[in-house]
């Protein structure tokens, strides 16, 4: 779904309208129930529907009022009738506010769930088709000691639930609903505020606070950490393919549509286009994040300089992630990996990766420290076009180690792939114990 369509959906005004109402009308049937105004209004406001409100006349009035939730009272107290003089009783704008921000995070989150659960399956197939596919270890942008494919994307798959786990415990602290009154102690409700607080919240099916919190923003913050944390994973992965598609690697390519273009003047490129736009997304998050941090400077009972950048920011970093894991999945489920390439780059810069295993040879008859220093010492004779196990079965210093003549031989490749193997099918059973979770 494109992000303009999710952000109508999720914080347009009709959308935001029709939490708001659904709000003022949980409020007034509780209200009703424990005698604070009259059964006859609350099901007067209970029948109200956002289609019953005049939508421009709130926009309008938010305009002149240079107040959100007084024209919509307003409007919603005319459409009632007599009865609506009993509307938004003893509560507040940033309760209404509030109560809206969290219900539209709960909606976007059952998207994002069910869009990551998408992702990480389709990270998990990945990982177990190339389970056995040797590729170059790379550290610190070099060439390291060889690994899987399927062992990188296990990485990426493991990243990424570790964040959904972590959400699933603090969801229900970010779900949780307000009411407060003006300054949150609940004055005009007296004694039953907190019950009257209490059920509203769960007939709205959030959870209750115990105290208000208008000014402790941490609730909203935490969604935002939620996307940062999403956006930081998939942006971790977005990078990876794109440094794997480049030229003199070749070892990866995310899809390319039959009438993409890469270049207007160079017919031949291929670019890492959804990958490279979505990195380019993950840095927008990471920029509204920042600003979410902000919000937790607010003083006293209420600081409008809070909601002004909440505004701001909710909307943007929520649609912004949700855009970008159904971007990701696409590449993932469709993504080209050229195991030729990872095994003919295996052979590159002299068989240096295989360093680490030369490394152990010779540490049978040397020890590991000389070894090391005897490997290091040899390899500054390694240039292109030699290769390294033949230097160092040529430097008298090594003998009478054994340098293998097979690189990768049997064992070699069958020691990778045991640990390798070993790791992909943990991360696998996590991710299908985790499939396996109702939620």
């Amino acid at each position: 779904m494109e992000t303009a369509t999710v952000l109508d959906e999720l914080f347009g005004q009709r959308a935001t309208i029709d939490r708001w109402l659904r709000f003022e009308i949980a409020l007034a049937e509780v209200e009703a129930e424990h005698g604070i105004i009259p059964r006859e209004a609350a099901e007067a406001i209970g029948r109200m529907r956002v289609d019953d409100l005049d939508l421009s006349a709130i926009g309008e009035g938010a305009e002149r009022a240079r107040h959100a939730i007084v024209p919509f009272v307003r409007t919603l107290t005319a459409a009632v009738g007599p009865e609506g003089e009993y509307v938004h009783w003893g509560s507040t704008s940033q309760d209404v506010l509030d109560v809206g921000k969290v219900l539209a995070i709960r909606d976007a989150d059952e998207v994002l769930q069910r869009d990551l659960r998408r992702l990480l399956g389709a990270l998990a197939d990945l990982a177990a088709r190339h389970r056995a596919t040797p590729m170059p270890g790379r550290t610190a942008g070099q060439f390291a000691t060889p690994i899987t494919f399927g062992g990188k994307v296990a990485g990426w798959a493991d990243e990424l639930l570790r964040e959904m786990r972590a959400f699933d415990a603090v969801r229900g602290i970010v779900l949780t609903g307000q009411l407060g009154g003006t300054t949150g102690q609940l004055a005009i409700l007296g004694a039953l505020g907190p019950v009257v607080r209490d059920d509203v919240c769960t007939r709205l099916g959030l959870g209750a606070p115990s105290a208000t919190w208008h000014t402790a923003r941490d609730r909203i913050v935490r969604w935002a950490f939620h996307c940062a944390m999403v956006a930081g994973a998939l942006g971790r992965i977005a990078a990876e393919i794109v440094h794997l598609q480049r030229s003199e690697v070749g070892e990866l390519a995310e899809p390319f549509g039959s009438e993409q273009v890469g270049s207007s003047a160079m017919p031949h490129k291929r670019n890492p286009t959804i990958t490279a736009t979505l990195m380019a997304s993950v840095a927008m998050v990471d920029a509204e994040f920042t600003a979410a941090l902000g919000t937790w400077r607010g003083i006293h009972e209420r600081d409008k300089s809070q909601f002004g950048v909440e505004d701001e920011y909710l909307p943007r970093i929520t649609t912004r992630t949700l855009a970008l894991v159904p971007q990701l999945t696409h590449v993932v489920e469709n993504l080209g990996v050229d195991a030729d390439a990872m095994r003919r780059n295996l052979d590159r810069d002299g068989r240096t990766v295989w360093s680490e295993v030369l490394l152990y040879h010779v540490a049978r008859t040397h020890g590991r420290a000389t070894a090391h220093e005897l490997i290091r010492a040899a390899s500054d004779a390694w240039r292109p076009g030699l290769d390294l196990p033949r230097i160092l079965a040529e430097d008298p210093g090594i003998a009478p180690a054994v340098i293998p003549d097979e690189l990768p031989g049997e064992g070699t490749i069958e020691r990778i792939l045991g640990a390798s193997g070993a790791i992909v099918d943990r991360v696998l059973d996590d991710v299908h114990d985790y499939a396996k979770v109702e939620r």
